[in-house]
């Protein structure tokens, strides 16, 4: 036997004194790969790890570890209660001083942009923000904050109010008040009077820039108004941002059935332009676009899954983007504590998909709906109705929408029963990943 990842004390604790009494299966909630003349299983609701031999695991049921570690249990046991009090467990979030301070901020200086991106979510009234709109948010600032305050520059496109930006930051330095700030931007703005302003006024120690494909698609989706190639414009100015700065690049591929055959040309191309940089500056972050979860061809959409899984595993360059990783159950913006998402009019979101649905105040009325916040970031297992249908093995460690409206992704069986295929993959990249660390 050999162990990955420890048990959980209390974990355990929560099956209480049922075994022992000589009727047993494997967990419930225990995912098994074969694997190198072996298994490995992940116990869930433990969050047990561990790779098994041939012989080990056809001895499962006379092993003392597996057994007085829950990963053996009573025949008869009903475990769904379980994994459901180990899922909130892990999921609880203390809310009682959420936006008390306020340290982190997500700006949209402008829902303006220059490209019309089709997978766009954002809907809302198109604005820049004003100097009024910005003294109202440096007040907030001012008042909330208890220390070092980061912002995420966002939009639209940030770069199309970059006077809001000058002003922000000359004045958050008059105030005193430390920051430092990335930004979300298609790049095409990015001149030279941009990159020292980035460094010495914005304080920008990263840039994320979204791109989708080789030249002939990045430049259909996006549709600048630009006579050139879009595309060797962008990666020219990213280029320049690595040579002329210390600011990190996060590469965002978004990844629809349109674009997917194209993703090993847009690397090959990648790797060509920034090869001197892959390994020290440069992280990539290959992603689903939203609309593939609707997809009403079971097949056509499974399938696409499963080959998105295998380019990020091919692509990413950070050993642990795609293992599985003993944490806390944090997902997205929403559950993160201190933080808000700002609009152009002074609208404060807590997530940063901005929706009329998700608004929980404004910056001269303050955080107006706690009752929201509270709605949202609740674990209370009134959002797990379909995980304990489908019987899914992931629901104690799942990390993936639980608290929205919609119920996320997992609208179905198959999409649960995909959702554990991808873990399955993990699971191996896992065994690997500290496998590797070990020699």
């Amino acid at each position: 036997m050999e162990l990955i990842s420890k048990p959980e004390d209390w974990t355990v604790a929560l099956y209480e004194d049922t075994l022992f009494n000589g009727d047993y299966k494997l967990s419930d909630y225990c995912i098994v790969e074969e694997y190198d003349n072996g298994y490995i299983l992940f116990h869930t609701v433990t969050w047990t790890i561990l790779y098994l031999t041939k012989e080990e695991f056809e001895n499962k049921f006379n092993s003392t570890f597996l057994l007085s570690n829950k990963i053996i249990v009573n025949k008869n046991i009903d475990e769904t209660d379980i994994a459901e009090k180990a899922y909130i467990n892990r999921a609880y979030i203390e809310i009682k001083d959420k936006f008390k301070n306020v340290n982190n901020f997500v700006i949209l200086t402008t829902n303006e942009c220059n490209a019309n991106c089709p997978y766009c979510y954002e809907v809302l009234k198109k604005g820049k923000m004003s100097k009024e709109t910005a003294d109202d948010l440096l007040d907030f600032i001012e008042k909330r904050h208890n220390g070092k305050v980061t912002i995420t520059w966002f939009g639209g496109e940030p770069l199309m109010n970059t006077d809001i930006i000058d002003y922000i930051t000359a004045k958050l330095v008059e105030k005193e008040i430390k920051y430092s700030t990335s930004i979300i931007s298609n790049t095409f703005n990015f001149t030279e009077d941009i990159i020292e302003k980035a460094v010495n006024l914005w304080k920008i120690n990263n840039l994320q820039v979204t791109l989708d494909g080789p030249s002939e698609y990045y430049n259909k989706i996006k549709n600048f108004d630009y006579n050139g190639d879009s595309f060797d414009f962008v990666l020219n100015n990213v280029k320049n941002i690595l040579e002329k700065t210390k600011i990190g690049i996060s590469i965002r591929v978004n990844v629809s059935d349109e674009n997917i055959d194209m993703i090993n040309e847009l690397f090959s191309v990648i790797k060509d332009r920034f090869n001197d940089y892959m390994k020290t500056r440069i992280k990539i972050d290959i992603h689903e676009v939203f609309q593939m979860y609707d997809e009403p061809n079971t097949e056509k959409r499974n399938e696409f899954f499963l080959r998105l899984n295998e380019l990020q595993n091919k692509y990413s360059n950070d050993p642990k983007k795609n293992i599985i990783l003993k944490k806390q159950l944090i997902h997205c913006f929403t559950d993160r504590c201190s933080c808000a998402v700002v609009e152009p009019n002074g609208i404060i979101h807590n997530c940063e998909h901005t929706t009329p649905s998700n608004i929980i105040g404004t910056l001269k009325d303050g955080i107006t709906r706690m009752d929201y916040v509270e709605k949202a970031t609740q674990k209370d297992g009134e959002n797990n109705a379909m995980c304990k249908e489908f019987k899914c093995k992931l629901l104690p460690v799942c990390d993936h929408y639980q608290f929205c409206e919609d119920s996320g992704p997992c609208k179905s069986k198959e999409l649960s029963d995909l959702k554990n295929e991808i873990y399955r993959r993990k699971l191996i990249r896992t065994y690997e990943y500290y496998k590797s660390k070990k020699r």
